[in-house]
């Protein structure tokens, strides 16, 4: 068996900061030539932080798509494979976010190639202190 060599890797973490929490998400991709591609955060304020991991996920898959990525990987600060691989009982995931999950299980399928991990130390650097400047007043669109 040859070792997985992704095309693209998706980097993803979740900011939450007060009480009630506000929430930033962060997401970076990098491809195998070409370095990172692309580097975005967003503003959530008060949500579930489930529907803002979901939000995440799905912006992060949906720009691999977009790039036409067969092999990827996808690591996160939060818990993926909550979201992709098992089954919740359908009381626990909220009625608005069902469709938001059936979309992130569809286009995980749609990769040829894929694997899910943690983010790494470096990469959780980077995203946080990306994720500290959404919550800065100016940054706030």
């Amino acid at each position: 068996m040859t070792d997985f060599k992704p095309d693209c890797t998706i980097n993803l973490h979740v900011e939450l900061r007060g009480k009630p929490a506000k929430i930033v998400w962060c997401c970076s991709m990098e491809q195998a030539r070409a370095g990172r591609v692309i580097l975005a955060r967003r503003f959530l304020g008060l949500v579930n932080r489930e529907e803002a991991e979901l939000q995440v996920l799905l912006f992060g898959m949906r720009q691999a798509a977009r790039f036409l990525q067969e092999k990827v990987e996808i690591r996160a600060s939060f818990s993926a494979e909550d979201h992709l691989l098992k089954e919740r009982s359908g009381n626990r995931t909220p009625q608005e976010l069902k469709p938001l999950r059936a979309e992130a299980v569809r286009l995980w399928e749609a990769f040829r190639f894929r694997r899910l991990g943690r983010l790494d130390g470096v990469q959780a650097l980077a995203l946080r202190q990306e994720g500290e400047r959404g919550f800065l007043r100016k940054n706030k669109v």
